[in-house]
C-alpha cells in the first residue's frame, strides 16, 4: 500500500490538475435556469482594451415583446418538398405562416418579421405575406445542396424561440452533393443578427442551435458551450436565450465571432458552427425599439396590430368617396 506521505503527494497534484485544467480565457455564464434579464446587470468578460456587459433589455423592446406574447407563430415548409432536387436554374422557396403579423411601418421600419438564411448569404427579412405564404425567388444558388434556416423575428431581429416559430432544412440544385452540409442529426449554430446590421449599443446577441444535446438538467451538467468573440473579447455561454451587450464605443464597427464547443472546448463541426460577422459603425438613427420608452401608436405598429397612419388615411380618404354628397340627403345631415 502506498504511504500516507505519497497519497498527499498525489492528492495535491490531482488537485492542482484539476484546478488549472478548468481555467479557461473566456468567462463562462450561468445557465439558461439561473439568468434573470429583467435585472441583468453583470459584467461578463474583461479582456483586451474593452470591458463586456449585459445589460437589461431597452424597455421598448421589452414592451413590444409583451404586446406579442400571446402570438404562437407557425412556420412550416410548404415547397419545395424535404429532400427532392431542383432541376430549374431558379428555384422558389414556399414557407407558410401563422399567428405572426408580419409587417413593416414605413416611418418606424420592419415589424414583426420572418428571416430567412441560406449558407453563408445575407439574411433575408421578409416583412410581407400573401394568403398567409412567404415566397422567396432563389435564382443563383450553386449546384449542389445547400442548408437553410428560417424563424418568427421581433423588430429588432431577436428570434421567437417558442415551438414551432423556426425551422431548417436543405435545398438540392440540380443534384444532391453528400458530405457538404451537416447531417440532420448534427449540431448546427445560426447566428440571429440585429435588423439594423450595425454596432448599434446595446448590442442584440442571438442564436438558435439545432440537435444540440440536452443539458443544464442538474449542475455540472455541460455538453457544449457557444464561444462569443466581440472585437477580441470573449465569454462562454451555455443557454439559448437572447442578450444584450454594452461594449466599446458604437462610433466604429464591430467583428462578432460564435463557436460551437463541446464540453471539453474542443470546436464542434468548426466548417459550419464557426461564424463571423461583421457589423458597421451605428449610423446615428436610433431605432424606436432601442429607446427605453415607446408611444402607444409607435407599440401598435410596431407589434403589427395596426396599421400605419398613411394607410389607414387612405381608407378613410376611399370611404369618404363613397359617402352620399351633402345635398342629395339634407334630411340625414340635419339628423346628425
Amino acid at each position: 500500500m502506498p504511504c500516507p506521505g505519497l497519497k498527499s503527494l498525489l492528492g495535491g497534484l490531482l488537485s492542482g490538475l484539476l484546478l488549472f485544467g478548468a481555467i479557461d480565457p473566456a468567462v463562462a455564464l450561468p445557465g439558461w435556469m439561473e439568468r434573470n434579464t429583467t435585472n441583468a446587470q453583470t459584467t461578463i468578460s474583461q479582456s483586451g482594451a474593452g470591458v463586456l456587459q449585459e445589460v437589461t433589455p431597452p424597455g421598448a423592446s421589452q414592451e413590444i415583446k409583451r404586446q406579442l406574447s400571446n402570438r404562437r407563430p407557425q412556420l412550416t415548409l410548404v415547397s419545395p418538398k424535404a429532400g427532392s432536387i431542383n432541376n430549374a436554374s431558379a428555384l422558389e422557396l414556399m414557407l407558410g405562416i401563422e399567428d405572426w403579423p408580419v409587417s413593416r411601418d414605413p416611418v418606424l421600419g420592419i415589424g414583426p418579421h420572418i428571416a430567412l438564411q441560406v449558407d453563408d448569404r445575407p439574411l433575408i427579412r421578409i416583412d410581407q405575406l400573401a394568403d398567409g405564404m412567404a415566397r422567396i425567388q432563389l435564382d443563383d444558388l450553386t449546384p449542389g445542396s445547400h442548408r437553410f434556416a428560417a424563424w418568427a423575428a421581433y423588430p429588432w431581429g431577436e428570434a421567437v424561440k417558442s415551438t414551432g416559430a423556426s425551422l431548417h432544412g436543405e435545398l438540392h440544385q440540380w443534384q444532391r452533393l453528400e458530405g457538404t452540409q451537416p447531417r440532420s442529426d448534427e449540431p448546427w449554430l445560426v447566428p440571429v443578427p440585429m435588423a439594423q446590421g450595425s454596432n448599434q449599443q446595446p448590442l442584440l446577441l442571438d442564436w438558435l442551435l439545432w440537435n444540440a444535446p440536452l443539458q443544464n438538467l442538474k449542475e455540472g451538467d455541460s455538453r457544449w458551450r457557444i464561444r462569443v468573440t466581440l472585437d477580441g473579447d470573449s465569454f462562454l455561454a451555455d443557454h439559448l436565450d437572447a442578450m444584450w451587450l454594452r461594449g466599446k464605443s458604437s462610433k466604429g464597427g464591430a467583428t462578432l465571432q460564435l463557436e460551437l464547443l463541446d464540453a471539453r472546448g474542443e470546436p464542434l463541426q468548426p466548417v459550419f458552427n464557426n461564424r463571423l460577422l461583421r457589423m458597421d459603425p451605428a449610423n446615428g438613427i436610433r431605432p424606436v425599439w432601442l429607446k427605453e420608452r415607446i408611444e402607444e401608436q409607435e407599440l401598435l405598429q410596431l407589434s403589427g396590430e395596426q396599421a400605419p397612419p398613411e394607410a389607414a388615411d387612405q381608407e378613410q380618404d376611399t370611404t369618404d368617396l363613397t359617402l352620399p354628397h351633402e345635398e342629395d340627403t339634407p334630411t340625414e345631415r340635419n339628423d346628425i
